[in-house]
């Protein structure tokens, strides 16, 4: 009996030992003033840096997850290259020519559309600057009014260093058309006789503005009238002539008993004439008379060609009394020509040279 009271006793001083020892254990003791003086001294020895979370001073929470890693494989976590994106960052269009790139080599051309054989233009020139050597270009003639443009009417072709100017030349087109006339009358001892009267009529190009026709010889045939013979005409106008379209000309007849004897000056530029080009001078003209001068009606850019029946001694004939003056146009100067006259001067003491003594 005394046996087992004694482990009872044992066993229950057993549990108080473990008690108070628990106790102990989850009470603690409360820190004093040493050891938040080691506390303090441990943050200023080593303050919070960049990496450091302010939520997590110690790093209880550990680091954040990063990225997943990218294995070169689109799929759920990548994205597939947008059509059109330039992988290099860059907008420029490979197939257009970037102005800026000094590798590039440009040719400026100019294309002229000019009339045959005066090389008088037509429309506007163009000039092109965008393109490259080596660059296939294609222009076409313009339409122009009134011309067409003989073949080709396109050029296509590489740009090359020959085509620093491309030329469309024209004709004009002599399908387009207006009507026009010349008409003569007779005049008899100063009454015009409708009846007689002849009107020759053609056609020019539409849109000459001095259309002309060419005189006939059965135009001017000359009629007989009762005591009144063909004196003169006052008219531009011969065989083979060219008159402007709408121009009369008057064939006079006189009385043979009273004669009125004139003469004419008829002035023609390149080979044309009108009833303004003349002068008719019927004032105290006397049978046998010599003319030897005749007015200068000389045009600016024109120059005396030539006459015909100068001097003149008055006939009894009108119609042999006229004197022809020919005036032609002064055509540009060639390049050669600019120069012919042109002095170079010389070293000094040496004089100058005249590029006309090289001429030979």
């Amino acid at each position: 009996m005394k046996k087992a009271v004694s482990i009872i006793l044992a066993l229950l001083l057993i549990l108080v030992t473990v008690a108070a020892d628990a106790e102990d254990i989850v009470l603690g003791d409360p820190p004093g003033e040493d050891a938040e003086l080691e506390r303090l001294d441990s943050v200023l020895a080593d303050p919070p840096g960049e990496d450091d979370d302010p939520e997590d001073p110690d790093g209880i929470m550990g680091d954040p997850p990063g990225p997943p890693e990218d294995d070169g494989d689109p799929g759920e976590s990548g994205s597939d290259p947008v059509e059109g994106d330039d992988p290099a960052g860059g907008d420029d269009d490979p197939g257009e020519p970037d102005p800026d790139d000094e590798d590039v080599n440009y040719a400026v051309y100019t294309v002229y559309y000019l009339e045959q054989g005066t090389d008088r233009e037509l429309a506007p020139s163009k000039t092109v600057e965008d393109k490259a050597l080596g660059d296939a270009i294609v222009e076409d003639a313009e339409d122009v009014k009134g011309y067409v443009a003989i073949s080709p009417a396109r050029i296509e072709k590489n740009l090359g260093e020959e085509d620093r100017e491309i030329v469309f030349y024209y004709e004009r087109d002599m399908e387009q058309k207006q009507n026009v006339w010349y008409k003569v009358i007779h005049v008899v001892d100063g009454e015009h006789q409708p009846e007689y009267d002849v009107t020759v009529t053609g056609t020019a190009w539409q849109y000459d503005p001095n259309p002309t026709l060419t005189v006939t010889a059965a135009s001017l045939a000359i009629l007989e009238f009762n005591g009144f013979p063909f004196g003169y005409c006052d008219s531009p106008g011969e065989v083979g002539e060219e008159v402007e379209h709408g121009t009369v000309i008057t064939l006079y007849y006189y009385d043979m008993l009273f004669p009125e004897i004139s003469y004419q000056v008829r002035y023609y530029y390149d080979g044309v004439m009108s009833a303004a080009n003349r002068l008719i001078f019927a004032e105290n003209v006397i049978l046998g008379e010599e003319i030897s001068i005749y007015p200068n009606m000389s045009r600016a850019g024109y120059r005396l060609s030539h006459t015909r029946n100068f001097p003149l001694t008055i006939s009894i004939d009108n119609r042999e009394n006229i004197i022809h003056v020919y005036y032609e146009s002064i055509p540009a100067p060639t390049r050669l020509e600019a120069y012919d006259e042109m002095e170079i001067p010389l070293s000094a003491g040496l004089g100058s040279l005249n590029v006309g003594d090289c001429a030979d």
